[in-house]
């Protein structure tokens, strides 16, 4: 009999994956992660990507300029990911245990990654996990020349980074709860609809017997009268985030 934990057949399209970010195909966990970068919907906004059989690679598209190349466009968030999931993430929730950050503290970060003070706590909360971030293995902050910010350099390579090494990571969980949050409430929306049409349907003689021989003014209050505002006041929020989504692209 098999046993639970053998190690999963992948194709070379996973497999090129997960040399990208460096995961080992026998750790089923990790290969989720590596799963969802095969996603279309894990590229950014107008990315396609094709996997190049013979080569063995992935080719990126940015389709506005025909911009090619062959690491994954949100590769820095999936490096990430993987940090956090490799032990990170717990060392982020000891940090900030033993010194969680001020309000003002995490005001200054929502403000850096473009939060809104009126958006929903679980984005918000994004702003709140950035600012005790670890940093990973191999890099290091240094002050930076005013002796007020800092930089990051990569031991390994030498390179400076301008910004912590996870920001990228945070600013696609940011993007991630947004997409999330959205999904949420237009599956509230279909339902209030689904309610709406039940109500329409199980109203319809009642509202025809009102509305015998009034004229077309009063009909048309009385219909106003039967819509549901609680499912207005969510296809407005809906439209206002696809708005916004479409701005940010």
């Amino acid at each position: 009999m098999a046993s639970f934990f053998q190690p999963k057949a992948y194709g070379p399209e996973l497999l090129a994956l997960a040399k990208q970010i460096g995961v080992n195909p026998r750790d089923g966990r990790l290969m989720l992660l590596v799963e969802d970068m095969a996603k279309p919907e894990s590229l950014p906004a107008r990315w396609t990507s094709k996997f190049d059989l013979k080569k063995k690679r992935w080719v990126y598209t940015y389709l506005p300029t025909n911009e090619v190349c062959y690491l994954h466009p949100s590769i820095d968030y999936y490096r990430g990911a993987l940090f956090m999931d490799m032990g990170g993430y717990r060392v982020l929730l000891r940090n900030l245990e033993a010194r969680p950050p001020t309000d003002e503290e995490i005001a200054r970060m929502n403000e850096y990654f473009a939060i809104g003070q009126d958006e929903d706590p679980y984005i918000r909360e994004v702003g709140q996990l950035a600012c005790v971030a670890p940093l990973p293995e191999g890099f290091e902050e240094i002050p930076d020349e005013t002796g007020t910010g800092a930089m990051y350099k990569d031991k390994e390579t030498n390179i400076m980074l301008d910004e912590h090494p996870l920001d990228a990571y945070f600013r696609e969980l940011r993007d991630r709860r947004r997409r999330e949050l959205a999904r949420r409430r237009l599956a509230t929306i279909k339902a209030m609809q689904a309610l709406r049409m039940l109500h329409r349907s199980g109203s319809k003689d009642t509202y025809r017997d009102e509305s015998e021989g009034k004229d077309e003014e009063e009909k048309e209050e009385l219909e106003k009268q039967m819509e549901d505002p609680r499912l207005t006041a969510l296809m407005l929020e809906w439209q206002l985030l696809q708005v916004r989504d479409g701005e940010s692209m």
